[in-house]
């Protein structure tokens, strides 16, 4: 009987393939190779290429035509991110519209997960290894939010993420239910999402905002960790689940849109904290797991990017050899639209384990907060070994994923220097700033020049290529640059350049966009 009903299903199936049939302008070079949905509205399909190559098509009817169109505008506008899929081909056919992008072979987030709770005894080192992973869903969802205007995406579910093992990447594989934000919109008029995951507020309590994403991200963390893919647990009461981070997921899955975190970068920065805080309580490493999946952004996009290009989306750093940093998820960073006021200040929950004292430092009272400058090291190290290796999309993607993140640092966007470029001569004293400072200089630079053309620097991959490489081999004797430096020292003498490596790399783009729009940086007085 049930060799009768799978000899059944197998029939109708490839009935259903043989009666599907594809656009005339995509018919002749691609064939239907399976089925992946098929409603009323919406259908997609895998496709195979007279090489043999796979490629998703999705098709839908007129009344989705916006929200593909959006989502192949995005994916061009992002071709240089590992974590988006590109983008093929957009156009309508007879009342329908398709979209083809690539395909990204790999388990699905929640099949991924899965393997790593078979390899680990203890839930705990379930979660550490986790961990990782959860950030990087942040981070690549946060490259959405700096958009202008910023893309809601109001169906985050682990099938949505791709765990593409030949990059070690997490991809993002559809945004087709993402929307615009609209300030003067209250509620959103139809409701898209999976239920389980979606807020409340994708019910009609109200418009979906960048909070609407943070819910979706802490209830797909929830169902990662509670092994049930497709009906996340309504609540943190999940066997083994460690307090801390249970109290963290609790804020993210607010009924209440104004006690979630506010950015989904607050609520990475938060995972981030308790990340450091268990690592710092362990004496040796855990299996590579405590790797900085920091993205690149996108982004890179944080700032815009958080990025960007998140080329490299996986810096593989054990953040164990980051120093304790203490991370103010009390602050908004990203200053992105929130809610129609945007005006409301959000408390953190304790997570903390240690207590301050009394008496704050100096250092408090100014407003200073810990900066670890070195967890970039390792995107920089990829940079620019993919310079030497004339990698030009490498290297773009890294430095738009790199800055994106670098504009996030409350540390080095507080009380920003003044922007040189306005000074017929270089200010006073300005070489000999330190390492950091220089690199403050850098972004606040032309009113913030590196963070406003995030998205566009694939344009210049050649010049920003060009740029380094000049500083790697051009220079020599008294004018080495400290990227030279960098670069050819030995791993226990590099720290020593690292910082004004840091800041040559964002003073060659820097000097690539002032190309771009003939601008003329100020000199020394003396060389006038």
């Amino acid at each position: 009987m049930e060799n009768s009903k799978k000899e059944n299903f197998i029939h109708q199936y490839k009935s259903q393939i043989a009666h599907a049939t594809l656009p005339r302008r995509l018919a002749e070079d691609y064939s239907i190779s399976s089925i992946i949905k098929d409603t009323a509205d919406k259908k997609v399909y895998l496709l195979k290429d007279q090489h043999n190559q796979s490629f998703i098509l999705k098709c839908c009817s007129a009344m989705y035509a916006n929200a593909l169109q959006q989502e192949y505008d995005f994916l061009t506008h992002h071709t240089n991110m590992d974590c988006f899929p590109g983008a093929i081909t957009f156009f309508e056919e007879s009342d329908v519209c398709f979209l083809l992008r690539d395909y990204i072979k790999g388990p699905l987030l929640g099949e991924h997960s899965e393997h790593l709770y078979a390899r680990y005894t203890h839930f705990r080192d379930f979660e550490n290894a986790l961990l990782p992973y959860m950030m990087e869903c942040c981070q690549i969802i946060s490259i959405l939010h700096h958009e202008k205007p910023p893309i809601i995406h109001r169906d985050i579910k682990p099938e949505n993420f791709v765990w593409e093992e030949s990059s070690q990447t997490l991809v993002l594989i559809d945004i087709d239910a993402g929307r615009q934000f609209t300030p003067s919109k209250t509620r959103d008029t139809v409701f898209t999402g999976t239920y389980g995951n979606a807020a409340p507020e994708q019910f009609g309590f109200g418009q979906s905002d960048i909070r609407t994403d943070v819910y979706g991200l802490g209830k797909t963390f929830l169902s990662l960790l509670s092994g049930n893919e497709s009906s996340p647990e309504s609540d943190t009461d999940i066997p083994g689940l460690s307090a801390d981070l249970a109290t963290i997921l609790q804020k993210a899955t607010s009924f209440k849109p104004e006690d979630r975190y506010t950015t989904v970068l607050q609520f990475q920065k938060a995972l981030l904290k308790l990340q450091i805080q268990r690592n710092q309580k362990n004496d040796k490493p855990r299996s590579g797991f405590g790797r900085s999946l920091t993205l690149l952004f996108a982004g890179i996009v944080l700032g815009f990017g958080i990025g960007s290009g998140i080329g490299v989306m996986v810096a593989q750093k054990s953040f164990q050899t980051a120093s304790t940093t203490s991370v103010n998820t009390q602050q908004d960073e990203s200053a992105l639209p929130v809610s129609e006021t945007d005006t409301i200040k959000f408390s953190e929950p304790d997570t903390c384990v240690s207590q301050k004292d009394d008496k704050p430092s100096l250092a408090e009272k100014a407003g200073v907060e810990t900066f670890d400058a070195y967890k970039y090291q390792d995107q920089i190290d990829t940079i620019i070994v993919a310079a030497y290796q004339n990698d030009a999309k490498s290297v773009t993607s890294n430095l738009e994923s790199l800055i994106s993140q670098l504009y996030e640092e409350p540390e080095l966007t507080r009380n920003p220097p003044e922007d040189y470029s306005t000074y017929d001569v270089l200010p006073k004293g300005y070489w000999i700033l330190s390492g950091m400072d220089a690199v403050r200089l850098r972004l606040v630079y032309r009113d913030s020049i590196l963070k406003k053309n995030i998205g566009s620097y694939k344009d210049y991959d050649a010049q920003l290529l060009h740029m380094i490489r000049h500083c790697l081999y051009g220079t020599n004797g008294s004018d080495t640059s400290n990227l030279y430096q960098y670069a050819h020292s030995t791993p226990d003498k590099r720290n020593n350049y690292y910082e004004f490596c840091l800041s040559d790399l964002l003073d060659n783009v820097q000097c690539v966009l002032d190309q771009r729009d003939n601008f003329t940086c100020p000199q020394e007085a003396d060389s006038q």
